[in-house]
Parts: C-alpha cells; sequence; structure tokens
C-alpha cells in the first residue's frame, strides 16, 4: 500500500503580480482604463481569466492577440 501525503501549498503574493494589479486598479479608478482582461495562474497550476464588460469588445481582442503574441516571443526565450 502507498501512503501519499497532501499538504496545502503556501499562500505567498506574487510581488510582481501585486504590483500589477495594485496599477491596474489605481488605472481604472481613474479612469484611464475602461475595460480589462487578465489571465490568471493559480497558485495550485489551475488557470483562469476574468474580463469587464465590452463596450469596445474588438479592441479588446486585439489587445489580448497582441498581448499573446508577446508571452509567445518571451516564451521563445526560455526555450532556445
Amino acid at each position: 500500500m502507498t501512503l501519499t501525503v497532501l499538504s496545502a501549498m503556501p499562500k505567498v503574493a506574487n510581488q510582481q503580480s501585486l504590483d500589477l494589479a495594485e496599477e491596474l486598479l489605481e488605472r481604472v479608478k481613474s479612469g484611464e482604463v475602461q475595460e480589462i482582461a487578465i489571465a490568471m495562474v493559480y497558485t495550485a497550476g489551475g488557470t483562469g481569466y476574468r474580463r469587464s464588460g465590452s463596450d469596445s469588445i474588438q479592441k479588446l481582442i486585439g489587445a489580448v492577440a497582441i498581448m499573446q503574441h508577446n508571452l509567445l516571443l518571451d516564451t521563445d526565450e526560455f526555450t532556445t
């Protein structure tokens, strides 16, 4: 018989993620940012996304496409 011990991963804030979220929140509060789309990776390894209402869905999709392109370029640095 095999015994498997499960333990919760410690929840430690990622400072870079926290700084980015706080900066974005301030921009939304000031009215500079009207709509957002966020991709998340949870501590347990799951993923998710959220988005705000979309009066400019085409612009939001365009911004997400540009972000995806840049993420893929960043990923290339780690795989070559």
